[in-house]
């Protein structure tokens, strides 16, 4: 084999190896979109039909027990879904939740909602004794500390929603779930 011949072989041989793990670094690429699209539908009841998410902004400190993660997760609601909201309401949305059912630990629980009207003052910073209520979406979030920075035009459009009639709020302590049915939105929020 010729010198010549043998850089040709080397390189096309590093050439495919790198084709291939542009291949292989895309498909994961990928995979984890679907996986994280999939994962954020979870936290909504399904009957709600949400499937575009619009806007997300996640952050983690550490991992397993201790770990901590604060996100938000807004998704598009379906206009026949907003429509339906807007004209039912509590009725609606008490009918839609009595369905929800969600594997907890392998094993089947159901979890239930308290929907209460806009507007509405959530859970901040504080402690148990003294919490601290607020209509501001970043005080909620960043209870604990673990701060991250919305993009103000949905930060301004959430305190909006939580501020003015209209609107759809459960608030578990660690999650709250906003409906904008005007808006057709949907807002997941968590903290812990």
């Amino acid at each position: 084999m010729t010198e010549r011949s043998r850089k040709f072989s080397t390189a096309y041989t590093v050439g495919f190896i790198a084709f291939l793990l542009v291949i292989v670094v895309g498909v994961e690429a990928v995979r984890s979109k679907l996986s994280d699209a999939s994962r954020h539908r979870s936290m909504t009841p399904p009957c709600l039909g949400v499937l575009k998410v619009v806007y997300s902004k996640e952050e983690t400190w550490g991992f397993g027990p201790g770990g901590n993660e604060t996100g938000i997760v807004i998704f598009e609601l379906p206009h026949d879904i907003a429509n339906d909201i807007e004209q039912q309401g509590l009725r609606f949305l008490n009918q839609c939740a009595s369905t929800r059912v969600v594997a907890e630990s392998s094993r089947k629980a159901r979890t239930l909602y308290t929907w209460r009207a806009t507007p509405v003052l959530v859970e901040a910073t504080g402690s148990d004794m003294n919490k601290v209520l607020t209509q501001n979406i970043t005080e909620y979030l960043n209870k604990y500390g673990f701060q991250i920075v919305l993009e103000r035009k949905f930060e301004k459009n959430i305190d909006n929603a939580l501020s003015s009639p209209g609107n759809w709020v459960d608030d578990n302590g660690s999650r709250l779930i906003i409906i904008m049915p005007k808006a057709s939105k949907l807002v997941f929020a968590y903290r812990g």
